[in-house]
Order: structure tokens, then sequence, then C-alpha cells
């Protein structure tokens, strides 16, 4: 049975902060969350870090000796996959960047410099792809991604404060930073739009907190989280930002409700870059694609694969990845996913919200196989209340090259729309294989 608690965010952020011993920030304004444990973490060692990745939670393990070890369970508790052991420290958070498909692991605890570790976990046996180095900024290395803004969000100082929090590129340099004061034992950090979520212990581990920083460091507002033991991590499902919590002895993932207001300025289509989970060899070949319904049958296809395929040389995104999705060989295959953002009714309701939808779209040299996007807007009973879409991308378009052309369309959000539906199609017009060619795809949700 799923455990729950519930608090209050309104009456008890002042206590909560005035108890240790930092100025109190204001609560989230009359928000009362529950907390649901979903499941015990069944692999016995030391529970640290915890990331959300396309439909999947994962957790760092401390194995000691300075190895660390990741384990991907399903939201349900099911391993799906392990690593192998990896020099990852204490291993003490983890975070996944869409842009490349790979997992960020900070070294982390009060005795080791600050490290930030690259980890695929794509292939058979994981691998640590790359290691920055963040030992200016001291011990107790937490680490978040940015997927708004493409870059770490590095936490780090000596034990009891004051520490930083610093904003960092992917060629490892600090642009910008903030300093804050001790509010307990630092367990886990996330990014939820332009907001920095902190999460800490209270003295003995009686009480957790996430504290919410803008990104200038500016203090706005606590949540109480009333699950006693050590925190342990925190992730974001980026698609529906739905709060998952660590906790440590006894080892165990929370979800919080109800989820944070839905993000505006993030893309909140999930795996929108086929950067997730293993790429196969070409056509006629598919492969499971993380969080897409597959109709039809579709692959996902390295751009190194070459034999005609779209290669990094050829148009497409600047910032490509190692991977594009293609049709695979039926006449008509798609993908199709759902956001929820039930969340920002009132604002979609004042036709506040717009929306880009966008993507890189292509084929193969003069052939008219082709992909496009339709995002389908819908009110609370599942009823559509309009379309944008982009695509197709003619051969005339591509000047009969093979590759891929962004092509992007904007507008307001209908007013009662709660859910949006992504469909994607691949369609072969000729030939044997399907290759309608896309990449990193977005829909971004805004206020004017």
């Amino acid at each position: 049975m799923r455990s729950k608690l519930v608090l209050s965010a309104l009456t008890s952020a002042s206590l909560l902060l005035s108890a240790i011993g930092a100025a109190p920030a204001a609560a989230d304004p009359g928000t009362s969350y529950t907390f649901t444990k979903i499941f015990d973490t069944p692999y016995l060692q030391n529970q640290q870090g915890l990331a959300w990745a396309d439909g999947s939670l994962y957790v760092s393990f401390d194995m000691g000796s300075d190895q660390g070890r990741i384990v991907q369970y399903s939201t349900t508790g099911t391993e799906i996959k392990r690593s192998g052991l990896l020099a990852l420290g204490h291993a003490a958070e983890i975070s996944f960047r869409q842009a490349d498909g790979n997992f960020y692991v900070a070294t982390g605890g009060g005795s080791n410099p600050t490290y930030v570790n690259v980890v695929d976990m794509r292939p058979a046996t994981p691998v640590i792809k790359k290691t920055y180095n963040f030992t200016a900024l001291g011990n107790n290395g937490m680490v978040g991604i940015d997927n708004k803004n493409d870059r770490m969000v590095v936490f780090a100082g000596p034990s009891g404060g004051p520490y930083t929090i610093a904003f960092a590129n992917f060629s490892g340099t600090v642009t910008s930073s903030f300093t804050l004061p001790n509010l307990g034992t630092p367990q886990g950090i996330e990014v939820a739009g332009d907001q920095v979520l902190y999460y800490t212990s209270g003295p003995n581990y009686a009480y957790n907190t996430i504290t919410v920083f803008s990104a200038t460091g500016t203090n706005l507002y606590s949540i109480n989280v009333p699950v006693t033991n050590e925190g342990e991590g925190l992730a974001i499902n980026t698609q529906s930002n739905q709060l998952y919590l660590g906790f440590h002895n006894p080892r165990r993932v929370y979800s919080m409700s109800p989820v944070l207001t839905a993000p505006l300025g993030v893309n909140v289509i999930a795996n929108p870059n086929a950067e997730s989970g293993t790429a196969g060899p070409g056509h006629p070949t598919t492969v499971a694609i993380p969080s897409w319904t597959v109709a039809g049958g579709m692959s996902t296809i390295g751009y190194a694969v070459g034999g005609g395929y779209p290669t990094a040389a050829s148009p497409g995104p600047a910032a490509r990845g190692a991977t594009f999705f293609s049709g695979g060989t039926a006449a008509s295959a798609t993908l199709t996913q759902t956001a929820n953002i039930a969340t920002l009714a009132t604002d979609v309701d004042a036709a506040d919200i717009n929306y880009s939808l966008a993507g890189y779209l292509g084929g193969y040299l003069t052939q008219t196989d082709n992909a496009k996007v339709v995002v389908t807007f819908k009110n609370s009973g599942g009823t559509s209340l309009g379309t944008a879409q982009i695509g197709p991308v003619s051969p005339a378009d591509r000047a009969n090259v093979t590759g891929l052309l962004q092509r992007t369309t904007t507008g307001t959000v209908p007013v009662g729309t709660r859910t949006i539906t992504v469909v994607v199609t691949s369609t072969r017009d000729s030939g044997t294989n399907n290759d309608g060619y896309f990449d990193n795809l977005s829909l971004v949700l805004t206020k004017p």
C-alpha cells in the first residue's frame, strides 16, 4: 500500500525555516502537498542521487572506495538496468541532460572535491564519457541540469556553508553564481523552468525541505516535506513537472502532489531528439523509443551510420546530438505523446499562454518521403480545440539534398486546453524504407 503524508506549505514554512536558523521564505501560497511513497528501493546499498528521464527513475548509489553505481527503475520500482562500478565518488546527485541523453553525476561528500562525471547509460555497459573539474567551488558537490537553458547547475561549498550555486556551460566555465546560507544538510538539487529547487534535511533528519530560488538567488518560497529520515536526491519529470524525492534508511522514493505549475519556457516534449534509448544501425531495424507511443514501426539512427542517411555534416541542427528519428519500413509510422498543462488552466483560459512548435524535418535526396508534426489542443474531456502543424519538408525545400530543415509555428493555446497531444508522422511515398527524418522537436509554452 502506498503511504501518504499531507502538509500545507502555507502553515509550515515559517516554523520550519526558523527551526534551522534561516530567514523564512514565503510559503508556496495556499498549496497543500501530498507525499506518496511509490516504491521501496530494492537495491541494498547507500542510496544517494535521483533523476528522471523518459519515464524511468535513476538512482545513484555510493558503493564505497570512491565507486558508485546507477540503477534504472520503473516508476513502480522494478529494476530495468544497472551500471557496473564507476568512479563516481559519493555519487551525491544525478541529473539528465536532454540535449545529449547523458546523466551528470556529482561526487559529493564533505571531504570530496567537486567533480561532475558524464555517464552514458545507453550502452550495454554504461561508461563515463567525460569529467568536469569544479574543485575551485569546494566540496559537497551536487549537480542539476537546466534543460531550458542547457547548462549545469553546480552546488558546492564547505560543510556548514556558506554554499555556492553556480551556473556553468558544457565547456566547464562558470558563467554566474549566487551564495546561500546553511538551510540544512544538502541532499539534492533540480531546476524547474527558471527556478532552482534545493533539497535539504533538518537536524537529526526529523524533516526535509525544498527551498525554491530564482536564478539570481532570491529565496522565493519553501515546501516542507514531513517525511522522516535522511533525504537523498531530487528529480523532476520535465514533461509534467512531477517531483520525486529520495530517502535513505530506509531506502525509498516518494512523489509529490500536486505537481508544480506546468513549466513555462521549457520543452514539454520528452525525448525530443532521439538521444534516449539505443540507436539502431539503420533501416529496417526498429528500436524501442522511450517516452513515445510507437505505431507502424519507427527507427532511431546514429548520424555516424552513413550509408546515405544524414550525417553530422548534413543540413540539420547545429546541436544535433548523436541520433535522429526515422520511419521504419511501413508506409506510415507515428510517434505520440501527451503533455498535461492543467496547472496552467487560469492563464490558458485567459488566453494568456502562447506556444512555439519547432523541429527539424527532412528526407533523402529527391525522394518525397517526409515527416510532419501535428499538435492537438484538447479540453479535459479529450475534445480537440484546435491543432498546429509543422512540415512536411519537400525535396525542393532541401534542394534535393539529404538532410533536415527547421520548421516553426507559433500561436496562442486555445482557451479550455488541458492537454496537448504531439503526433509525429513519417510517410513513405516510394521504395522500401520510410525516409521521413526528424530531430530536435520542441513545444515551448510562454506568457506574452
